[in-house]
């Protein structure tokens, strides 16, 4: 019984996790998630990205906040906001990408 619970936790540890996805794939996949345009009248001219990682579905970390993204690549106006997801099994990053000037 106790084999049975262990294996049953086991399996649940490596199928969920901080970084999930729309589209989730069993051994990898990578996506680009399309985000939200905030304004229009911001140019595209700085690029911000922030990332969290996640080990096993054990250990997540990282900021991948808009205000990270943005801190990263020294932006005061927001054009977009993209997300971009990597997911190989037992190793996952999920990146913020902010566009402004």
């Amino acid at each position: 019984m106790k084999v049975v619970l262990f294996v049953s936790l086991l399996g649940l540890m490596f199928f969920s996790g901080c970084v999930q996805s729309p589209t989730p794939a069993l051994i990898q996949h990578n996506l680009k998630i399309p985000g939200e345009v905030v304004s229009n009248d911001v140019m595209e001219t700085k690029t911000g990205m922030a990332k969290c990682k996640v080990i096993l579905g054990v250990y997540s970390g990282g900021d991948c906040s808009v205000e990270a993204a943005k801190t990263a690549g020294a932006i005061t106006k927001v054009h977009s906001v993209d997300y971009l997801v990597n997911d190989y099994f037992v190793y996952g990053t999920y990146t913020t990408i902010v566009k402004g000037e």
